[in-house]
């Protein structure tokens, strides 16, 4: 696998060491009409257990809760509440694992992140934060085949799939992959993404030395968030830290560098992985900036894990219906699941290949702005890709903006269509009080 021109992995050929047939890769591929499938896979793993439940959006459960590391230090070094780096680092210190695999600073062929394993508490703390960068999983499962021991892995729902079925194809990484910790994820980045936000900031393409998607802001909302810089800036090596909301195309709905898998991915939560954590995008809990997750237990011997946490005050955690688990993530949810349907047979029309919808029971009759949304995300986001290629062929980040911002100006009127749908739907006296508040604004 290598990082193309748009930043993203690609397939270029088989490895030295793999001696199969080439189609063998397909049985643990996300995207390789690999059977079973996810829910399937699901059912197997967690359906047995006592009190479990099920959801068919969310997928099986034995808890719901929002939460956050209580040490301060450790949740602010946290991209959300800190509790995926704990619930680690806490099967380490009791040696239910030996090592973690997960995204981590640095590469071997420039790359800003790439999948290794941390092999100690600190490690394991070191390489906290969310990255919104590509990675590949082949070097990490090398050494998990060559070193024994008990591991843990991190990563999007399309990861801990094809995780699932590498399991199921070679019994050594069933024994020695111990647990999975699944990250909500609104869609994969590319590569360029990181180099494009650093341009933003002034630094040049190809001069930047590392940076921090996530960096908490004292006494702002947690999406108030800024992004940190290092690298070349007017000729020297600077830090600089950018508001989020100074940076264009941050807005996920835009999906600029988005990957394009991504728009084929139908695993809202991450059905599969025992333990799954997110941002809590709730209004009460978005207000505080120092994070907080939203947690979703699969598998009950994390479950344990938390509860003791919680009562040593190790961690603090709040049961919470999964309704809010699922409107924490109601965009993504539209994007992942309602919203497929008609996306694929968008994509169909453009002579486009796609998987078979897996959810046929759930197939809402979007109106046309929901409909304009899913052709505009398509349209942001490949136009993004190669916008960006041109913008620095020309050395001229502005002949991005050319091009992207007519794109953003039409997603940000389908927006206003739906927000007002929704308003409208609420009754006159919900029109009254927003045309108010507009008012006291001006």
């Amino acid at each position: 696998m290598k990082l193309n021109e748009r930043g993203e992995y690609e397939y270029v050929g088989l490895d030295d060491a793999y001696d199969g047939p080439a189609d063998k890769l397909l049985e643990v591929s996300a995207f390789g009409g690999a059977s079973p499938d996810e829910d399937e896979i699901a059912r197997q793993l967690y359906g047995s257990q006592d009190q479990v439940k099920y959801d068919a959006i969310a997928g099986f459960h034995v808890g719901a809760f929002a939460g956050w590391d209580s040490d301060a230090a450790a949740r602010g070094n946290g991209s959300s509440g800190g509790l995926a780096t704990w619930v680690l680092c806490q099967l380490m210190s009791v040696g239910k694992i030996d090592g973690v695999v997960h995204l981590k600073p640095g590469g071997p062929e420039g790359q800003l992140f790439t999948y290794q394993i941390s092999r100690s508490v600190d490690e394991v703390r070191a390489g906290a934060k969310t990255r919104y960068y590509p990675g590949e999983l082949s070097s990490a499962l090398r050494e998990i085949r060559e070193v024994p021991g008990r591991y843990a892995v991190v990563g999007i729902p399309s990861f801990i799939y094809e995780l699932r079925l590498l399991q199921r194809s070679d019994p050594l990484f069933q024994e020695r992959i111990a647990y999975t910790i699944g990250l909500i994820c609104g869609h994969q980045k590319t590569a360029n993404y990181a180099t494009y936000l650093a341009w933003r900031g002034g630094v040049e393409p190809g001069t930047l030395h590392s940076i921090d998607f996530r960096k908490k802001v004292p006494g702002e909302p947690a999406n108030r968030y800024s992004t940190e810089l290092s690298g070349v800036i007017d000729g020297v090596v600077q830090t600089k830290v950018v508001p989020q909301t100074d940076l264009f195309g941050t807005d996920w709905g835009l999906g600029f560098f988005k990957s394009n898998f991504s728009d084929f991915t139908q695993d809202a939560l991450n059905e599969t992985a025992d333990l799954v954590l997110g941002d809590a995008w709730l209004p009460r809990y978005s207000q505080d900036g120092r994070g907080t997750n939203v947690v979703l237990v699969r598998d009950l011997r994390l479950l344990e894990v938390l509860k003791a946490g919680f009562a040593k005050g190790q961690v603090y955690l709040e049961e919470v219906p999964l309704s809010d688990i699922v409107g924490s993530q109601s965009s993504l949810v539209r994007q992942s699941i309602l919203e497929v349907p008609y996306r694929f047979r968008y994509l169909a029309r453009r002579c486009e290949a796609t998987p078979p919808v897996r959810r046929n029971d759930i197939q809402p009759n979007l109106g046309f702005d929901r409909r304009m949304t899913q052709r505009v995300r398509v349209s942001t986001s490949r136009q993004s890709h190669n916008a960006y290629i041109d913008a620095t062929t020309l050395h001229d980040l502005a002949a991005f903006d050319r091009t992207m911002e007519p794109l953003a100006r039409r997603y940000r009127r389908t927006q206003t269509i739906t927000k007002v749908q929704r308003l409208l739907s609420k009754g006159p006296r919900a029109v009254l009080r927003a045309v108010a508040k507009r008012i006291r604004r001006r």
